[in-house]
């Protein structure tokens, strides 16, 4: 990665709506959760659809299936929002909407209007497709 100081673009909006409702200045993400995104967004850059198809399954299946040993309580929203981020990227449109529910309806969810703006975007990608 290059020296940024601004973080991933991909969570910017997220880190947006964590800053203005949270006093934590950063957002805490999961080791395998974040190790898991990076994969998928370096799978997508590279064009390995295969890859990143086997990724998007094992970031589901410890998100889904965690039984917070991996993924915490208090970082589960952010882990259903980047599960919804991958799915969105690979196209897996009603599997995205559906974690983007689940991360807003997390009581930890310090960032809902990016959630919200999330559906969003997932519903013009839905028109954009049809």
């Amino acid at each position: 990665m290059s020296n940024r100081k601004d973080g991933i673009p991909e969570l910017a909006l997220e880190s947006t709506a964590h800053k203005q409702n949270c006093p934590l200045p950063i957002i805490i993400i999961p080791p395998f959760v974040f190790l898991y995104f990076l994969l998928i967004l370096s799978y997508t850059q590279l064009n390995k659809p295969v890859e990143r198809k086997a990724v998007l399954y094992e970031l589901h299946s410890i998100i889904y299936n965690d039984n917070t040993h991996h993924v915490p309580l208090k970082t589960k929203a952010i882990s259903w929002e980047i599960l919804g981020i991958c799915q969105q990227l690979c196209g897996k449109y009603v599997g995205a909407y559906h974690s983007y529910v689940n991360a807003i309806n997390d009581e930890h969810n310090e960032f809902k209007e990016a959630t919200i703006f999330r559906i969003l975007s997932l519903l013009f990608d839905l028109h954009n497709h049809s």
